[in-house]
């Protein structure tokens, strides 16, 4: 499965930031967006996603709905919700924002930094049960009309925690004024010490400038690990 998941995509990696789909969103990939929402604009980006995690006896989560609200209070300003149900278990809740740092025309280059607050508010089988910060640097290179590569470098700590590294390299093409790909390699350094390499793959339809379809699906590298997820992004206002 590894090997048509890598030759069926080739060299198409990137995240759905092409300049030609005004609707910017954070999903399917991993990688977050360098764009923050317009002024006054409401992006409702949610899915139902199933991975499963083991060999022999295998943890199963089923993820419905995930759902990221992203509102625009200034220009270049953004403030998010992150909620979701994991095995009908209601999740932490994650507060935060994404801000747009830069913008240059040294290889097409915007920056964003994003920074969420997990608080223990879920239900005992799924919350963490502490406070967690994430941080993220988001980078993205428009390489021509088509094709765009987004970034992000990653940290995840709490209190008593020393905390992990992650990464995601996402490079998509638009096949159609409606149709774009991408393939990404992700991953996280656990503890900053073990290393856990991911890849995944996806599809996104825009119907309009206001709504989008997407499709994804990945698998772990050095772990087993794989997941498929199905959903919509929506801006409203």
């Amino acid at each position: 499965m590894r090997k048509i998941l890598l030759i069926s995509w080739g060299l198409l990696f990137l995240s759905f930031e092409s300049s030609s789909q005004s609707l910017v969103t954070d999903r399917p990939d991993q990688t977050e967006s360098s764009f923050a929402v317009g002024v006054g604009k409401l992006q409702i980006e949610s899915g139902f996603l199933m991975e499963f995690i083991g060999e022999g006896d295998i943890e199963r989560h089923i993820i419905a709905p995930s759902t990221l609200l992203r509102f625009g209070v200034l220009n270049h300003l953004e403030i998010r919700v992150v909620n979701q149900l994991d095995n009908l278990a209601i999740d932490d809740l994650e507060l935060g924002f994404k801000i747009e740092m830069f913008d240059c025309n040294l290889f097409s280059t915007k920056a964003a930094f994003l920074s969420h607050v997990v608080l223990p508010t879920g239900s005992d089988t799924v919350s963490d049960g502490e406070l967690i910060i994430i941080n993220k640097l988001c980078f993205s290179h428009e390489v021509n009309n088509k094709i765009e590569l987004g970034y992000n470098i990653g940290y995840d700590y709490t209190v008593n925690y020393i905390g992990d590294l992650n990464y995601s390299i996402a490079l998509s093409m638009e096949l159609s004024e409606n149709i774009a790909v991408y393939l990404e390699p992700y991953g996280e350094i656990v503890k900053i010490e073990s290393l856990l390499s991911s890849i995944n793959t996806g599809v996104t339809y825009l119907f309009n400038n206001n709504f989008q379809l997407d499709s994804s699906f990945g698998i772990g590298i050095n772990h087993t690990f794989r997941y498929i997820s199905f959903g919509l992004s929506w801006r409203v206002g």
